[in-house]
């Protein structure tokens, strides 16, 4: 019996110490105006009846005010105000891709069309998920067309890969890395966030999710070519279709998707779109059969656009030094696989923490999470700290955080921005980037997420054994 007390009374010894130990985590927060720059939504300005045509001057004011600076249209030979309208956009701080949606533009259009579009043209993209044209020569256009574009475009600018739907299209099609700068993806998800799929498994991942749809996109140029996803979304109205979440799901999802493209150093990342027109995916509300009404914003128009007016630098830095920083990351959870984080920062030092619970958020009914309480320790001084959160309209607040050694807050399934000043006499800490480019993927560092944790594990080591003599000793008498 003493044998067996002296043990017990050691393995509680071992576990209040392992859960007393603080661990520090280091990140490189990235740049936050870099992130906000990886935002794009799609448009059909060439649409006639729809809010884009009918509605200009109240679209084009809803996506200036947005702060949403990448658009995808279509590379069409005019009109005249189809150019106009697009280069309005343009002088107004917007860059475009234009996709060519139909596989018989003649190379001089092509090949000028940064001409009739200089304000905005930013990169061509090949054609638009031919493999659902229901043709049984579809590879064999996409392919000779994927190489028509690439040697007749303006090589001033990138040329992105041709669409998809499906991974038997992604096979068949194969390898075009020597016709394109950017592979790409269109990631749908039907009613589920990002992470989650609904199977089967694959060789490429879980059927549905996110790295699912990244790992498709190695069939197009394996690991050489850079990613961007031209389509992705929810859709809002359930008398349309099948697959469809409430506005503030779409809200949520679309702020927590945007984080984790970003993560998976996918380079852009277009919203599919900026209008409800037909199949309402839209950022705006817009009846397009009886056009009587003006486009009216959603919630996740409001909580994007708050968003990016957080984290967007104004006037906008080029280049500025990316600070490695110590953070500690507690909660009263003893399982926080499902919570998702990434640091960013501005030029002036300020660190951004994007925090949420990475959940199935919708199932025949809004589910509901408990939040989880986050203690946070940061290894520097601390001027204010402040919490952005959206409600259920995605409108945006703030609330300012008491904080001593460190703060503690919430984090739900709708993501949180803390806001973290420093003093302005805070040490500077050591210099280890100065590009506000998003870094190379890698297998194992995500941008913005800790990239070493350290603790002190040589006293407790060294406890542990003395104490393990002991009652080894003891247990034995």
């Amino acid at each position: 019996m003493v044998k067996l007390n002296a043990w017990l009374l050691l393995l509680a010894i071992l576990l209040f110490e392992t859960s007393s130990r603080t661990k520090a985590s280091i990140a490189i927060p990235q740049s936050a105006d870099a992130f906000v720059d990886t935002i794009g939504v799609n448009t059909h300005l060439s649409y006639p009846n729809s809010c884009y045509n009918n509605h200009w001057e109240t679209f084009a004011k809803f996506l200036i005010e947005s702060g949403i600076r990448h658009i995808r249209d279509s590379l069409r030979d005019g009109p005249q105000y189809y150019y106009d309208r697009h280069n309005y956009l343009g002088r107004n701080g917007i860059k475009g891709v234009f996709l060519t949606d139909n596989p018989s533009r003649p190379a001089d259009l092509i090949r000028n069309y940064p001409q009739k579009v200089p304000d905005i043209f930013e990169a061509y993209e090949g054609v638009n998920e031919y493999d659902l044209k229901g043709l049984s020569n579809w590879v064999e256009i996409t392919r000779n067309w994927t190489q028509f574009l690439w040697e007749n475009h303006n090589s001033s600018f990138p040329v992105y890969a041709p669409s998809l739907t499906s991974l038997s299209a992604y096979e068949a099609l194969g390898d075009v890395s020597k016709w394109v700068d950017y592979v790409n993806m269109h990631n749908y998800y039907g009613t589920y966030n990002p992470v989650k799929g609904w199977g089967p498994q694959t060789q490429y991942g879980f059927t549905g999710t996110i790295d699912y749809f990244k790992n498709l996109t190695l069939l197009q140029g394996g690991y050489s070519k850079p990613i961007i996803t031209t389509e992705t979304g929810w859709q809002t109205l359930p008398a349309h279709v099948i697959y469809w979440v409430p506005e503030i799901i779409q809200a949520r999802y679309t702020l927590r998707s945007l984080v984790l493209q970003y993560m998976r150093g996918i380079s852009k990342t277009y919203l599919y779109e900026m209008c409800d027109d037909g199949e309402f995916f839209g950022l705006l509300r817009y009846n397009s059969t009886d056009n009587i009404d003006s486009p009216s914003p959603k919630p996740v128009y409001r909580a994007l656009k708050g968003m990016i007016q957080v984290l967007s630098e104004n006037p906008k830095l080029a280049i500025f030094g990316l600070k490695e920083l110590s953070f500690e990351l507690r909660t009263n959870e003893t399982k926080n696989a499902n919570l998702q984080k990434l640091w960013l920062q501005k030029s002036n030092g300020n660190k951004y923490l994007l925090i949420w619970q990475e959940v199935f958020s919708y199932n025949n009914g809004i589910m509901s999470f408990s939040p989880v309480s986050v203690n946070l320790n940061v290894s520097m001084e601390i001027s204010r700290v402040s919490k952005y959160t959206f409600d259920l309209d995605g409108n945006m607040s703030n609330e300012s955080l008491s904080f001593s050694s460190n703060v503690t807050f919430l984090a739900s399934d709708t993501m949180s921005i803390i806001e973290i000043v420093p003093k302005e006499s805070s040490p500077i800490t050591p210099k280890v980037s100065n590009s506000i480019l998003i870094p190379q993927q890698s297998k194992n560092i995500q941008p913005g997420k800790s990239i070493r944790e350290s603790s002190s594990n040589s006293l407790f080591t060294f406890t542990y054994l003395v104490l393990l003599l002991i009652f080894a000793f003891v247990g034995f008498q």
